[in-house]
């Protein structure tokens, strides 16, 4: 299916990059067609460069969306995201605390 997007919308992307875009939104189709519309937003020439902008401004935006809990004293929400951040971005707990 990403392949037929992809043609339709004319946008470019070698293998490898398409193999990351697989790995990240894990499968996920939805999540795969939001970050390649993002991507295309930069250009329609998606390298593993572009790939990674996009990948890097979501996780910079759920960093920023942990401060809030963090300013208002809600340790069960900043835990709960915690986890969230952690399942969605593949880091092990070493890297978060």
């Amino acid at each position: 299916f990403i392949e037929i997007v992809l043609k339709k919308e004319k946008i470019k992307i070698n293998e490898p990059t398409l193999r990351l875009l697989y790995k990240y939104s894990e499968g996920q189709l939805n999540k795969a067609i939001d970050i390649l519309q993002l991507s295309a937003m930069i250009s329609t020439n998606i390298n593993s460069e572009v790939l990674f902008e996009v990948i890097n401004r979501d996780r910079d935006k759920k960093i920023k969306e942990l401060l809030r809990p963090i300013l208002k004293g809600d340790f069960s929400a900043v835990r709960t995201q915690l986890r969230k951040i952690r399942r969605e971005f593949n880091y092990s707990a070493q890297e978060i605390y």
